[in-house]
């Protein structure tokens, strides 16, 4: 896919227009290149990708140690290294990310909890255990399930026997590769911009928003 995008405009386009929601829900100040939106959506598949690392300057009061879209800072490419990662990673880093978010901003977000028994604790803990449940459904609260492209097909092992069967297969299969998405999402975000910058994004959007990871596991024990 990588050599198709790179050599075939259309796809690219297509590429672009699909990912478009997720764009979107990002913000312009997060915009991702191509190659970055693609391996989102293919959200199981192993990609390298290519980050450029602002090296700090002692005469420049714009270069960081964080990693930045270069777009928005040209001046500073005389003072950048490459650094790649591949998406397994990125998958590690998003979800040890969103783990410790989520701790911070339900369980310990204020002192009470110093306060609470370990059982409660524990308990709290278990409403965010769900991933597999609470991720897809953000990811379709969010306008961003439809983009998702699945790893497989709901065929790939063996004939399928009935409609229901096959739904049920190719539903399973798409809610792992969402999975896969939502965490290579994050630690693109957390690995390529201002890291202040995205903790402020993740608490307000992914984790406290109106259609964020809370209220719908909330929403989720209520029903």
């Amino acid at each position: 896919m990588l050599n198709l995008m790179d050599h075939d405009q259309d796809f690219a386009n297509l590429i672009e227009s699909r990912t478009e929601p997720i764009q979107k829900f990002l913000g312009h100040n997060f915009s991702l290149l191509p190659r970055e939106k693609l391996s989102i959506i293919c959200g199981l598949t192993n990609i390298e990708l290519e980050f450029l690392q602002i090296l700090k300057d002692r005469d420049s009061s714009e270069s960081t140690n964080s990693i930045i879209n270069l777009n928005h800072s040209p001046s500073l490419l005389n003072h950048s290294s490459s650094l790649l990662i591949e998406t397994d990673k990125l998958r590690k880093i998003g979800k040890s990310k969103v783990d410790l978010d989520l701790s911070i901003n339900t369980v310990f977000i204020s002192q009470k909890y110093l306060s609470t028994s370990t059982a409660e604790i524990d308990h709290n803990l278990k409403l965010f255990g769900d991933y597999d449940v609470i991720i897809p459904e953000f990811m379709r609260k969010n306008l961003m399930y439809s983009c998702i492209l699945p790893f497989r097909g709901a065929m790939r092992d063996g004939p399928v026997h009935s409609l229901e069967e096959y739904e049920a297969t190719k539903e399973a299969i798409l809610n792992r590769t969402c999975m896969g998405s939502f965490y290579t999402m994050l630690g693109i975000l957390y690995v390529k911009f201002d890291r202040e910058m995205v903790g402020k994004l993740v608490t307000e959007k992914f984790v406290n928003g109106n259609l964020g990871l809370v209220n719908i596991a909330m929403d989720m024990m209520t029903k």
